[in-house]
């Protein structure tokens, strides 16, 4: 490993650098951009820069308006306009930077190849991620982050569900509990009595008692499962800063939030070349008062305290795939 001095000391070249988001999981992220360094093989140093961008008009709604026209007003556009500002689109731009720095090592994770279902999209390999639980038993992620295995303590069974994205409940709605929370789209054979983590993992890996969606229906099938070599590489970011960039117009905050001891993770299989799934953690951001502090109304500062439709809950994802060298 090559050695680069950097004022009076002596820091390792990266090993590894991975950019992201890569081909249509891209859309089960909120971060237009990441790039990951690492320094180190089985454990090191790095750090991991996230960045999003939107851009758009808003035309401000008038304060003088009668209660009901300025409902109907709001629920047609969104205002940013001070008190007797003149009525006039305005150009909205929203940036977040932020940096994670700290130390990562690699574990050996336990995965599972299924194949055999009629559902293509489901022949992959699913890795256990006991960082997500349902019911007090780890969930098991596919590699494309779209579905995801959980036991369904009141079937007694495993269930691959997905994301609300991918036509699945979410993630949310099968924590839930109750028969209602999703029927799923494959169901292994039952666990044996009492359910415990090796109880519910002998079920998943018996190929027996397997039923698929099918035409509106249920039907059995027989899928063949496979152990794979799956590897997670545990982050510990000992500092997070995050640049907050809001403009509004002709006006420009800048915040700036920070934290430490974050934890998150990120699973690859053995080919270096496969794109690796990187589970981000929740970021820190602005509190109540500095929310409310930007916005001229109480329906705006609600409006963007709300998570958007749809994501509510959902792991946050990147697929990263390495960095290819310069041929300049």
């Amino acid at each position: 490993m090559a050695l680069v001095m950097t004022e009076g000391a002596e820091v390792a070249s990266p090993c590894l650098q991975l950019a992201g988001p890569r081909g249509s999981a891209s859309q089960l992220s909120q971060w237009d951009s990441a790039f990951l360094t690492l320094h180190g093989h089985q454990k090191g140093r790095f750090e991991l820069e996230l960045w999003r961008f939107y851009e758009g008009w808003a035309v401000p709604c008038s304060h003088d308006l009668a209660p009901s026209e300025r409902e109907q007003r709001t629920q047609e556009t969104f205002s940013f306009r001070a008190s007797g500002q003149p009525r006039a689109s305005v150009m909205i731009r929203d940036e977040t930077r932020v940096t994670l720095r700290g130390r990562f090592a690699n574990r050996e994770i336990m995965a599972l190849r299924f194949t055999g279902f009629r559902r293509r999209a489901l022949n992959q390999v699913f890795a256990e991620d006991d960082t997500l639980q349902v019911g007090g038993l780890p969930t098991w992620w596919s590699v494309n982050g779209r579905f995801f295995l959980y036991f369904a303590a009141e079937y007694g069974h495993w269930k691959i569900n997905g994301r609300r994205v991918s036509g699945g409940d979410g993630l949310v709605a099968v924590q839930r509990g109750g028969r209602r929370s999703g029927r799923g789209f494959v169901h292994s054979g039952p666990c044996e009595r009492p359910v415990c983590r090796q109880t519910a993992l002998a079920s998943l890996c018996c190929v027996e008692g397997w039923f698929q969606v099918l035409a509106g229906g249920w039907t059995s099938c027989e899928p063949l499962i496979v152990e794979e070599q799956v590897w997670s590489m545990d982050f510990r970011a000992e500092s997070v800063d995050v640049k907050d960039i809001e403009s509004r117009g002709q006006d420009t905050v800048e915040h700036h939030h920070s934290a430490r001891d974050v934890v998150f993770h990120m699973v690859r299989r053995g080919v270096a070349e496969e794109p690796a799934a990187l589970w981000l953690p929740e970021m820190p951001g602005p509190t109540g008062d500095e929310l409310q502090a930007v916005y001229d109304s109480q329906e705006d500062f609600a409006a963007e305290r709300a998570p958007p439709s749809g994501t509510l809950g959902e792991p946050d994802f990147l697929l990263m795939g390495p960095v290819s060298a310069s041929k300049l």
